[in-house]
């Protein structure tokens, strides 16, 4: 035990003294050019007409400057993901993006931009090269967020604030645009690959891209596993008696799914194929990707529990747990996008861009301690279905005047949910209750019973979407860029939904750039909700959330560029109900927040700070809700513990859960010695979590004077013992060096300083179980050690 402490330790210091080194390179890298970016900005001014309408933009469909744009938006370089400690999206998402953050869930890892979180990741759209890769039926954004490999991305923007107008409804967080590497990038071969540690990670990729003739293309494909951190430090409250680590031998406690193991410890993989020639590009894409559930599940014995079942013969049949202890909750996503895309120039002012791509994902999820010892018996499915779709889409956009752009197109979607992959048609199984089956002769009907199902058929259930786009831009004067866009979406069992921006954008040239916006972003339930009240002549309500935002920006103080933000939303909030088992309206209410940030960038150097302060203006449940993870503000959940009597669990605070309202982050990334040696550091800061203190409080106050008092308060002061929700810091850094021209190799630390554990908390959807604070827990990540190659063949 001595040694290995001794050798965290000597690791520790060996890591700040790279540090040191770091911050004593700063002084050098000040004497260098100050102008770096300013030719490019230069080149974005002098833009010919032809050359914007062929420029994407984020945020915006009609031809226009980046910076122009009216959006707020972080761009991530393929430079800055190679040289970062990052596992995977939502860790890059933490280091770079203002304010943004992820916790656990038993869904996966959820993660939140400027305080809007949920337990579904489908309130903010993925997109690889524009097209939306959520699932639709459950589940939402989790393929490319859990998945290891990044070395095949060349860019990632994150849209901050609403983007529906743009990129379709569900984009009520924002928008990550993910943009891979292309066919004309690449004239020969590479290859990398990974290894880190506690997690057991290893992974390797290969690229290749060349010319033949006309034609362009480029071939991408990895491979990655990890058997996980086994037995990680993970502290839980269940319940009286039930509480603490389960690592410090409580017999009350489970063991924690091993952490970030790669789903049923099987690899991922990834495979990318892209080919374009003039106008046309086509291209292919594969991934695999998922875990167990993140550090908040339990492993336990398949078929433990003792639950009264359904067999073939009509009696009730218990199974008891044999075997080692296995992870419970197992995720995995595959999917698989084929797109075929056109930019056609009609004229100088004139350009059309056309897509049409076929995809389909297979989304299951076991939970095998219920009723079978086989892990993949359909009894033991959380959901088990594949998710097809069909995408066309059209855009003409152009320009009548110099000052005056148009932009309109249409897209249609369908959509059909049926039986997973390779699967047998009655192991069919969707649903939130998972009560949506193939029929009466389900393998999954066991687990719900006949009273229960709803029955969808063999082939399963489809909707068709109908979306039209419009969007103005108007160059009035460079004081007055006026930008008007209108979105239009209609699925066949939901409402219309409109989604409207309106955008006045200030040039001041060297004064820098003001922009003020004013916007409406709605999202459609997951389609498990839309068929099922469809079926009863209902229609969901959609969620909505009305906002407006002053920004301003100053870069023509070179190396320094400024950014502030302030903004405030109104949004009416979907998410899970506990009492009625569906996704319902939980409630309305506001927010607003304020964003800062300072970056000074050289030739062989980029430092940036970054603050976000997001704050609660009000909360209010819908009548048919009693709790919600947004706030504990308002909340009237009853509650009791066996026979117990029943207590009120009141409302307090003026939070926004799951959130911490103040967040500090720090970057830094140097390039020394003709940009041989890379540096880089990356601090987050996480002030308080606010929401995790106002459920300590609904507990205190509802227990006191009871009988459960005593044990809720054992409970009580033990997390906050525990720092529960207090000050929580994140430091992690890299070293690259180029070995030569062809190869570069890094080491990386994640987690250096262990500031009350490193705590990642569980996501809260305020469904208290009992007069107890069971909601609160975390993993205590570990830190760790990594490296990284990559070698390209010219």
């Amino acid at each position: 035990m001595q040694s290995k402490k001794w050798f965290k330790n000597s690791v520790a210091l060996a890591w700040v003294g790279v540090l040191l080194v770091w911050a004593l390179s700063i002084p050098a890298v000040l004497h260098a050019d100050d102008g770096a970016g300013t030719e490019n900005d230069n080149d974005l001014n002098q833009m010919t007409l032809e050359e914007l309408l062929m420029l994407d933009v984020s945020g915006v469909i009609v031809p226009t400057q980046p910076k122009l744009s009216p959006v707020t938006i972080t761009v991530i370089t393929q430079q800055e993901i190679e040289i970062t400690p990052a596992r995977n999206l939502t860790d890059l998402l933490e280091i770079y993006v203002p304010g943004a953050l992820f916790m656990n869930h038993s869904d996966g890892l959820e993660y939140g931009i400027r305080g809007i979180i949920s337990d579904r990741k489908n309130k903010m759209l993925v997109l690889v090269n524009g097209k939306d890769m959520g699932i639709k039926g459950h589940g939402g954004n989790t393929a490319d967020t859990e998945a290891w490999d990044l070395n095949d991305i060349e860019k990632i923007e994150i849209i901050r604030g609403t983007g529906s107008v743009t990129y379709g409804p569900g984009a009520i967080m924002g928008v990550i645009n993910i943009t891979t590497k292309k066919a004309g990038d690449k004239n020969g071969a590479g290859t990398g690959g990974e290894f880190l540690s506690r997690y057991n990670r290893v992974g390797t990729w290969f690229d290749w891209g060349g010319k033949r003739g006309s034609l362009d293309y480029y071939f991408y494909g990895s491979v990655n596993y990890a058997s996980g951190l086994r037995d990680p430090r993970s502290y839980r409250i269940r319940g009286a008696n039930k509480y603490g680590y389960w690592n410090d031998g409580n017999t009350s406690l489970l063991p924690t799914s091993d952490y970030y193991q790669t789903a049923m410890g099987e690899p991922h993989f990834k495979f990318f194929a892209d080919f374009s020639r003039k106008e046309w590009r086509l291209w292919l894409r594969y991934l695999d990707s998922g875990m167990p559930t993140s550090g908040w599940g339990e492993k336990d014995q398949m078929g433990q529990q003792t639950i009264p079942c359904q067999s073939d013969d009509g009696t009730c049949v218990a199974v008891t747990g044999i075997g080692e202890f296995q992870n419970l909750n197992v995720r995995r996503n595959r999917q698989a996008v084929v797109s075929l895309e056109n930019d056609h120039r009609y004229t100088r002012r004139l350009v059309q861009k056309s897509s049409l791509s076929l995809m389909s994902s297979d989304t299951e999820s076991f939970r095998p301690d219920i009723y079978s010892t086989d892990i993949k018996d359909a009894s033991n499915y959380n959901w088990n279905f594949s998710e097809h779709q069909l995408f066309a889409s059209t855009l003409l956009s152009g320009s009548l005047f110099e000052k005056l752009s148009l932009a309109a197109g249409m897209e249609y979607r369908y959509t059909h949910w049926t039986t997973g992959w390779g699967d047998y048609r009655k192991d069919f199984l969707m649903g939130d209750r998972k009560n949506i089956v193939n029929g009466p002769d389900s393998h999954a009907i066991k687990a719900l019973g006949s009273t229960e199902a709803l029955y969808a058929g063999d082939n399963g259930f489809g909707m068709h979407t109908v979306s039209a786009i419009g969007e103005a831009s108007a160059n009035i004067h460079h004081l007055a860029n006026v930008y008007y866009s209108f979105r239009y979406d209609r699925n066949s069992n939901s409402r219309n939904l409109i989604s409207p921006r309106l955008a006045w954008v200030s040039d001041f040239h060297k004064g820098g750039i003001a922009k003020l916006l004013l916007h409406q972003s709605v999202r459609m339930n997951n389609a498990e909700q839309l068929w099922q009240q469809h079926r009863v002549n209902r229609e969901t309500t959609p969620e909505r959330i009305q906002g407006i935002e002053l920004s301003y920006t100053l870069d023509s103080l070179r190396p320094m560029e400024l950014f502030v933000s302030g903004f405030a939303n109104r949004m009416q909030v979907l998410g899970w109900n506990k009492t009625l088992e569906t996704t319902a309206m939980l409630g309305e209410g506001a927010l607003w927040g304020i964003e800062t940030e300072l970056k000074f960038q050289f030739e062989n150097a980029v430092f940036g700070a970054n603050h976000s302060c997001v704050d609660l203006i009000y909360w209010r449940l819908s009548d048919e809700s009693d709790a919600g993870g947004f706030s504990y503000s308002d909340y009237r959940r009853p509650a009791q513990d066996g026979d117990g009597p029943e207590i009120i669990m009141s409302g307090v605070g003026d939070s926004v859960n799951n959130w911490s309202k103040n967040t500090t982050k720090l970057f830094g990334n140097v390039y020394l010695a003709q940009r041989k040696l890379a540096l880089h550091n990356d601090v987050q800061i996480f002030w308080k979590y606010e929401g995790i203190h106002d459920q300590l409080r609904v507990v205190e106050n509802a227990v006191s004077g009871t009988v459960y008092q005593a044990d809720a308060m054992t409970l009580v002061n033990d997390a906050r013992r525990r720092h529960a929700g207090d000050f929580n810091l994140r430091w992690n850094a890299s070293v690259g060096y180029s070995l030569s021209q062809q190869a570069t190799l890094y080491f990386y630390v994640m987690n250096i300083v262990p500031i009350h554990g490193n705590h990642r908390y569980y996501y809260d959807s305020g469904s208290l179980s009992g007069p107890y604070p069971t909601r609160i827990g975390w993993v205590e990540e570990p830190r760790v050690l990594g490296v990284r190659y990559v070698i390209n063949f010219l």
